[in-house]
């Protein structure tokens, strides 16, 4: 499991070595992510951007487009038996909502979800990132090898 923002409220400098080790972080992430949907797992995520974000890192198997929280309620409970499912909403307020309630869900009908990747990356990214889709361009555009 990922730890909590270890940085979350104090500024630091940012260095080569610094962005050396958010890039990484960010890269490890991802290619978890990807790793668990090969075997399986399924990701929701919020729209068909935040899915294209996601594909464009490589993660393109098993994401599921929940536009609005009604729309997990209309989805059979056997869809996800004995899946591991990974809860990837926006960072926003909005996204912190959807993810309380598919969260709230999901343990009512007793499927065991993953918040722990939403949690990494939101941290890793938090500058200017409010949204899953924005993850692929912030990737590229600070991270270029």
């Amino acid at each position: 499991m990922y730890q909590a923002c270890p940085h979350k409220g104090h500024s630091i400098l940012l260095t080569y070595k610094t962005l050396q080790d958010t890039y990484d972080k960010i890269t490890k992430a991802i290619v978890d992510l990807r790793q668990e949907t090969e075997q399986g797992a399924l990701v929701l995520v919020e729209g068909p951007r935040d899915q294209a974000s996601l594909h464009k890192l490589g993660v393109d198997k098993g994401v599921i487009q929940l536009r609005a929280y009604r729309e997990i309620l209309d989805r059979d409970p056997e869809e996800f038996a004995d899946r591991k499912i990974v809860v990837l909403t926006d960072f926003d307020r909005e996204g912190e909502f959807l993810n309380k309630r598919i969260s709230r869900h999901l343990s009512q009908i007793g499927v065991e979800h993953d918040l722990s990747y939403r949690r990494k990356l939101k941290c890793l990214v938090k500058n200017g990132v409010r949204e899953v889709e924005d993850i692929h361009p912030y990737f590229a555009k600070r991270f270029r090898r």
